[in-house]
């Protein structure tokens, strides 16, 4: 009788030490391709353009001087009319300092909105908003 092999069992920490490889935007882009493959795919909002209405979120002063960074990724439902409401924080950058200032900045944002048969129509989509220290100190 020979011995039937095992498969290897994952743990939780295996998935985690695989997903620290990878930046967020890797790990979103795979999952809208697996996402495709089941019909659902989480869209990227496009804002209407890159005016003063649609500046970056204002880096907190607090969250500089502690070296905080990190990516908010927020989830707006963006009306017919191009305004965003409600806006709510998807995964967290791990500092409440700068998913506050990520929130507030999208809520102030015109986007263009989606259409279905030539139409505006509500639609959610996801919003990556990166929060990242150049070496002199100034945000990106």
């Amino acid at each position: 009788m020979t011995n039937v092999s095992r498969s290897r069992r994952y743990k939780p920490q295996d998935l985690r030490l695989t997903l620290r490889r990878f930046p967020v935007r890797t790990l979103i882009f795979f999952a809208a391709i697996l996402l495709s493959a089941c019909g659902s795919v989480p869209q990227c909002a496009r804002p209407l353009n890159r005016s003063v209405e649609n500046s970056r979120p204002i880096y907190p002063e607090e969250s500089r001087k502690r070296d905080e960074e990190g990516t908010v990724i927020l989830k707006a439902l963006v009306r017919k009319d191009g305004t965003a409401c409600p806006v709510l924080v998807h995964e967290s950058s791990g500092f409440e300092r700068l998913d506050k200032a990520a929130l507030a900045a999208v809520e102030q944002w015109t986007f263009m909105p989606a259409k279905k048969d030539g139409n505006p129509v509500d639609e959610w989509y996801f919003i990556p908003i990166p929060f990242k220290l150049t070496p002199q100190g100034t945000s990106k």
